[in-house]
């Protein structure tokens, strides 16, 4: 798959990562840097520990690397939790675990569909 049908699929943003950096391979380069990225799981971690503050903090990052990345689609549901943490009390509720639920379900879309485009390049 190229990285144009990848951005499709991901209903991302194309013309604009490639307007930031000139070509598909950088943006190859920089699409295997987020396959290594640990701020999912990170996140992931600290909800699980109920830590709202560093919860907080990883889902924020990694809304912003969504932003850079040009991952509308899974930008939005981040910026849904995001916004859920900001607002709610010390602890981690449902409504943030099932935000979290859906944030981890487009993530784990993005992360396979990365996978088939960089491993076919």
């Amino acid at each position: 798959m190229n990285v144009k049908k990848c951005y499709e699929q991901l209903e991302g943003d194309y013309k604009g990562i490639l307007f930031r950096l000139s070509n598909d391979e950088a943006i190859i380069r920089f699409l295997k840097k987020f396959l290594k990225d640990e701020t999912f799981s990170n996140l992931k971690k600290e909800l699980y520990l109920n830590n709202r503050e560093k919860s907080f903090l990883y889902v924020h990052a990694l809304k912003g690397i969504c932003s850079n990345m040009g991952f509308l689609k899974l930008l939005k549901k981040c910026s849904d939790l995001t916004e859920n943490i900001r607002s709610e009390s010390s602890e981690i509720t449902v409504t943030t675990k099932e935000l979290f639920d859906i944030v981890e379900q487009e993530y784990n879309h993005t992360i396979l569909t990365i996978k088939e485009t960089v491993e076919s390049e």
